[in-house]
């Protein structure tokens, strides 16, 4: 049995580099070479067979009586089942990229005559648009190439682009493409469409606001985002999953780029969804909501030391006095990184009320807290310095390295 074991491995190797082989195939000249491998391989492995077999027989001319004809036949069987899969597919593998080559030939060559003729229409002299035969024949790069240069243009230009859009019926021709089985394929329409300004687009991406596809559910968002009246943000109530920060990132960016207006965001600081309270939190702290300052502060105490640490960096830029003894306060229990980040808070204020508290870290903390002790002290001015210079003589060296680093004037 050990034998035809190391055959079948044997077998299963040879099917590796059959395939490996395959895969490599690009023009006739490696065609050759594999058929040409291909023999050479089927032949050694046939040998090996028939030797390993014989080993044990004395009567080499007889030894398909000594054995158990049938094993032989499946074996062979298998083996030459398997070879003519790896040619079928190697046909097929080396067909298909033929194919593709020749197709990726003629799209580029039609590339740089799309863009000059969407070119020529968009800075016409002629401000009507009218629909033209080469939108039928080349919808579906058209649409990309109108899609990607209204992303990128503003004012008459873009509005230019999405009338020559509309007329020549892309619009209607993405609609049904987003339709698509392909949950990728979906969002990308999806995309094209509220970019290009379609409100068609909404009763539609409405469906995959709860999609388990992130990517799909992240642009079904951002239509709803574009044409709610009134800006409604009010998905942020009803978000059960985890609102990533690939989503926060694309979501910020839209309400920049389509000068949206931007909504109180404190109304979703306590929100069930810790991910919706870190966003709001975020959003606050990028677009200045200073008036939330208090609103904001009550997270301190929130159980979760994620949204804490985002309530720290948000109040961080808000630099207010009355936040210092609170900082100070909920130093002792809070986690190494929210310790740092309430360090960098203090730092932001610079109240020179706080130095005995920054002396203590400097002399009694972790070294990073220690470091950034040192470095608040340093912005402190002279009281600041004055207790630096002190810790320079204390017995601590990792102070006094700490110190003589803070101290450094290239810093």
């Amino acid at each position: 049995m050990k034998k035809y074991f190391n055959i079948v491995i044997i077998i299963f190797g040879f099917l590796f580099l059959e395939a490996k082989d395959a895969f490599a195939i690009t023009n006739s000249t490696h065609i050759k070479s594999f058929l040409d491998n291909l023999i050479d391989r089927y032949t050694s492995l046939e040998e090996y067979v028939k030797h390993s077999i014989l080993a044990d027989y004395s009567n080499k001319n007889n030894y398909l009586s000594a054995i158990n004809i049938h094993i032989v036949d499946v074996l062979f069987f298998v083996i030459l089942f398997c070879i003519v899969s790896v040619l079928v597919l190697s046909m097929v593998m080396f067909l298909k990229r033929i194919f593709h080559s020749i197709i990726d030939k003629k799209n580029e060559n039609h590339k740089h005559t799309d863009i000059l003729f969407v070119t020529e229409m968009l800075f016409s002299s002629d401000n009507s648009i009218s629909s033209s035969d080469r939108f039928k024949s080349r919808k579906k790069y058209l649409v990309k190439l109108i899609y990607h240069l209204h992303n990128d243009l503003i004012g008459a230009s873009a509005d230019k682009l999405r009338e020559m859009f509309i007329a020549n019926n892309l619009h209607r021709y993405t609609l049904n493409k987003a339709k698509s089985f392909l949950n990728y394929k979906k969002a990308q329409y999806i995309k094209a469409l509220y970019v290009m300004k379609i409100e068609e687009v909404i009763p539609f991406a409405k469906k995959y606001f709860k999609s388990n596809h992130e990517n799909l559910r992240t642009e079904s968002l951002l239509a709803n985002i574009t044409f709610s009246e009134n800006n409604d943000f009010s998905f942020l109530y009803e978000i059960q999953y985890k609102l990533t920060d690939w989503e926060q990132i694309r979501i910020y960016d839209l309400l920049i780029k389509n000068s949206i207006n931007v909504p109180d965001f404190s109304n979703w600081l306590n929100s069930p969804n810790k991910s919706v309270v870190v966003f709001c939190l975020r959003m606050i702290r990028l677009f200045h909501q200073d008036v939330n300052i208090y609103k904001v502060a009550t997270l301190l105490d929130n159980e979760d030391p994620t949204i804490r640490f985002n309530t720290l960096t948000t109040l961080r830029d808000f630099k207010d006095e009355f936040l210092l003894p609170q900082f100070i306060s909920r130093y002792k229990n809070e986690t190494d990184e929210n310790k740092l980040q309430i360090i960098k808070n203090i730092s932001s204020i610079r109240n020179n009320t706080s130095i005995e508290f920054l002396q203590n870290i400097l002399l009694s903390e972790k070294f990073y807290l220690k470091l950034e002790a040192a470095l608040t002290l340093k912005e402190m001015g002279k009281d600041g310095r004055e207790i630096l210079y002190k810790a320079n003589y204390l017995e601590d060296k990792e102070v006094v390295r700490i110190v003589k680093h803070a101290l450094d004037i290239r810093i």
